[in-house]
């Protein structure tokens, strides 16, 4: 399930990239990369939830990281670093959950 999180996380962030497509591809890169990472993998049930519980977790993480390491406006990021870091987990979070709970599940 790592694996399958690493690559939802690596199509979220390759999403992001194309000019210009990226308005478009960027805000729904999560749900993307929960359904590539779905579909590769054949996630089923809990697997899905974890999926997304640990994207989530790595953006949430990861902001916090970067708001506290942050020169500008020290005061201010400390603040806004929970608050902005909740919403992106469970932004990146639910998306990717829902990318991988539509992509065909696995047969038994």
């Amino acid at each position: 399930m790592v694996l399958a999180t690493i690559v939802a996380f690596a199509v979220t962030v390759v999403c992001l990239i194309p000019p210009g497509v990226h308005f478009v591809t960027g805000p729904i890169g999560p749900a993307i990369g929960g359904y590539v990472a779905g579909n590769r993998f054949r996630l089923a049930g809990a697997e899905i939830a974890v999926v997304g519980l640990l994207m989530g977790s790595a953006i949430g993480g990861s902001s916090i990281v970067a708001f506290e390491y942050s020169n500008f406006m020290p005061d201010l990021a400390l603040q806004a670093s929970i608050p902005l870091s909740v919403i992106a987990a469970l932004y990146v979070g639910v998306l990717g959950s829902v990318g991988a709970w539509i992509a065909p599940a696995r047969t038994v």
